[in-house]
């Protein structure tokens, strides 16, 4: 763990920013693949293959206005078994001025309906989408109660400080080749193409995106090198979602289905 300033701003990893568009068809607008209306429900079926899927998050917790201490953690999906279905089911809950560290006009609030593999921890206190406009970049942003597990303990027992967060970069417009971090180097994430192969969209246009989280120090099992291919549709966002550590597949999501305004 180490102190530091919140971080609020992002690395470019490749290329640079650009204004030429992401190859999609001239009528198509990249934020169409990312609707955010309250309301807008998805639900997943998650297969689990014979690697247990692993998770990877950069948690920050405030200690004054300026700074705060942060960590890395790696884990595994406690209840993942081989060959073995599960579900997730988010909504949109309704508009939120305030997600995390962000203060977005634009940001929402999430709901969990379903979440049978607990691919988010039971001590959340929220879960948010945070548009930037200029670039249309989203960050998931995730908060914990002080007083969960993961949060630091000092001699005298729980933190007794502000929720926590997470942030994670899932969604981009800009050109294939870009790839973009929250600041370190670990975790970043790559628009790849336009992809018109994704089974079950063939011939339609899916943005395709890839994060990749670097291997651990270590050699153990949780600090193996993976990554995560996401597909978004027109109108429905993301509607595939495929993990896999060191080349084999471990879990993928598949959209069941979409409903708008639920």
């Amino acid at each position: 763990m180490i102190l530091a300033a919140i971080l609020a701003c992002f690395a470019i990893m490749a290329g640079c920013i650009t204004d030429s568009g992401t190859g999609l068809p001239p009528s198509e607008n990249p934020k169409d693949y990312f609707p955010m209306a309250p309301g807008n429900q998805w639900d997943y079926k998650i297969q689990v293959y014979e690697n247990t899927p692993l998770f990877y998050q950069e948690l920050s917790w405030p200690i004054d206005s300026e700074n705060s201490i942060r960590q890395s953690v790696r884990g595994i999906y406690y209840k993942a078994e081989p060959g073995k279905t599960y579900e997730l089911s988010l909504r949109v809950k309704g508009s939120a001025p305030k997600q995390g560290p962000f203060q977005i006009a634009k940001g929402v609030e999430l709901e969990i309906l379903k979440d049978s593999l607990r691919i988010f921890d039971d001590d959340i206190t929220g879960i948010f989408w945070a548009p930037f406009e200029d670039r249309f970049l989203v960050n998931q942003v995730v908060t914990y109660s002080p007083n969960s597990i993961s949060a630091p303990h000092n001699p005298w027992g729980g933190w007794g400080q502000e929720d926590g967060h997470s942030l994670r970069i899932i969604f981009f417009a800009d050109e294939p080749g870009i790839a973009i971090s929250t600041g370190t180097n670990t975790d970043s994430t790559l628009f790849d193409s336009v992809d018109y192969n994704v089974p079950g969209y063939q011939g339609a246009p899916c943005l395709h995106f890839i994060r990749e989280v670097k291997a651990g120090e270590d050699s153990s099992e949780l600090a193996k090198f993976f990554t995560e291919d996401m597909w978004y549709a027109n109108g429905k966002g993301l509607i595939r979602l495929e993990q896999k550590i060191e080349g084999k597949t471990s879990m993928v999501w598949t959209l069941e289905k979409f409903t708008p305004n639920s």
